[in-house]
């Protein structure tokens, strides 16, 4: 099945459906989760859910970003991993990601 570039986005929908822009200095934090990208798939809530073909670091690099002046620009982030559980196509791991000064 071909739907286009899917990856992007499910970025943009994690980056403008669900956390919208906060005020200039503020921090965003969610739950990331990747495994199998079926509705409720992940085995803890996740704020964005991301298949099995995406590494977490580049993603959490698309998701720290923001485009000022038609330019991205890289925000700084902390990710760490709370826990991962087998199942599904590649199993489950979920992170606590938090966007600095988003």
């Amino acid at each position: 099945m071909v739907f286009g570039d899917w990856k992007s986005i499910s970025v943009a929908i994690a980056l403008g459906a669900c956390f919208p822009t906060p005020s200039a200095a503020a921090d965003i934090n969610m739950r990331v989760c990747f495994g199998d990208e079926q509705p409720f798939g992940c085995p803890v809530s996740a704020d964005a859910m991301f298949g099995c073909d995406r590494r977490p670091e580049d993603t959490f690099k698309e998701i720290c970003s923001k485009i000022e002046n038609g330019q991205r620009i890289q925000l700084p982030y902390r990710a760490a991993q709370q826990g991962n559980h087998s199942g599904g196509a590649c199993g489950y791991s979920w992170y606590q990601l938090t966007c600095i000064g988003g």
